[in-house]
């Protein structure tokens, strides 16, 4: 492949792709904000700390996702199955 950029996506895909990327992927999920709130009132030092942890995830999830097709992110969160009981 002699595009860098197409050569990057394709590593994602590969990456997360696998059954044990998507299970490192959905704990970074939820580990990482994804799909909830990272504002922490009186604390914008906490709240913007948390939006970049969020921001990372977010990345990968775009450079493997269907660039076509935004509704397979959309669907990749409804898939997740988050458990954010367990985050900190």
């Amino acid at each position: 492949m002699s595009d860098p950029q197409a050569q990057k996506r394709e590593d994602y895909k590969i990456t997360f792709g696998s059954d044990q990327g998507q299970r490192v992927l959905r704990d970074l999920m939820a580990t990482f904000h994804v799909g909830r709130s990272t504002h922490i009132p009186g604390d914008p030092h906490e709240s913007a700390f948390r939006e970049g942890e969020r921001h990372v995830l977010l990345h990968i999830l775009y450079k493997v996702s269907e660039r076509s097709n935004p509704e397979h992110l959309v669907n990749s969160l409804d898939q997740a199955d988050i458990d954010y009981a367990g985050s900190y």
